[in-house]
């Protein structure tokens, strides 16, 4: 009878042994998905981080601008020639100078105020009248228009526009085209600055002109050069002038 006892005891010790091993073999599968799953997701999220996020510029403002390849320049004579088909809206031009460079603010304060008063005007049908009002000196005219963007990365542009200008056919006299550079990063309009200039103004004997020219590598290095011309008819009958020079370099792609 112990003899039998003894044998019934060691199976049942066997079996019990048999369903750990199975039971601990069990939690080590689980386990091991568990990690497995772990791991897919931590590959996924790396994957997210990873993908680029485009962000879409305004959609006023698409459509109106077309892409610029590097190099790019504009000298005296482009900004002379230029030929616009398109003009911008004042609602595209408040989202071009929503965040304006403040060393620059104070030079586009005057350009940008003429812009909005004669856009009004006219969008209100009162342009005509305003015109045969004017007197000498008084600003006629101010369009601005649309030049092109150039993609410096994946979530950066700078926009290239313009503002023509011109006062009333009689001295005092101004008359010009300015091009502002309005960067987006991440879809905001972060900066606005002047990128290049032809203009020129006075009340003879003072004259007064000034030239900006722009060139820009492969790499994103914009080269801006300032020529400011000031002339003064002397009493011999010679002018004096009055010349100043300034180039700035600025990394766009920084």
């Amino acid at each position: 009878m112990k003899k039998y006892y003894f044998i019934a005891l060691l199976l049942v010790c066997i079996s019990c042994a048999e369903k750990e091993n199975n039971s601990n073999h069990e939690v080590s599968n689980d386990a091991e998905i568990v990690q497995s799953d772990t791991a897919e997701v931590l590959q996924d999220t790396m994957a997210l981080e990873q993908e680029e996020v485009t962000f879409p510029v305004h959609s006023k403002l698409e459509g109106d601008f077309k892409p610029i390849s590097l190099p790019y320049k504009l000298d005296s004579s482009d900004l002379e020639d230029m030929e616009v088909e398109t003009r911008l809206s004042h609602e595209q031009v408040e989202l071009l100078t929503t965040n304006l460079d403040s060393n620059f603010a104070w030079e586009m304060e005057f350009e940008l105020n003429t812009y909005y008063k004669i856009d009004s005007l006219k969008r209100a049908g009162a342009y005509e009248d305003y015109v045969a009002s004017l007197d000498i000196g008084q600003m006629k005219n101010s369009e601005a228009y649309p030049v092109g963007y150039i993609e410096l990365a994946p979530n950066k542009k700078l926009f290239l526009w313009g503002l023509e200008y011109g006062t009333y056919e009689a001295c005092p006299f101004m008359a010009g085209t300015t091009i502002y550079g309005s960067i987006f990063e991440n879809g905001v309009q972060t900066s606005t600055r002047v990128f290049a200039e032809a203009m020129s103004g006075g009340d003879p004997p003072s004259m007064m002109s000034k030239i900006i020219e722009l060139k820009i590598s492969e790499e994103g290095e914009a080269l801006i050069h300032e020529l400011e011309i000031h002339t003064e008819l002397a009493d011999e009958g010679e002018d004096v002038v009055d010349m100043s020079e300034e180039s700035t370099v600025i990394h766009l792609k920084k």
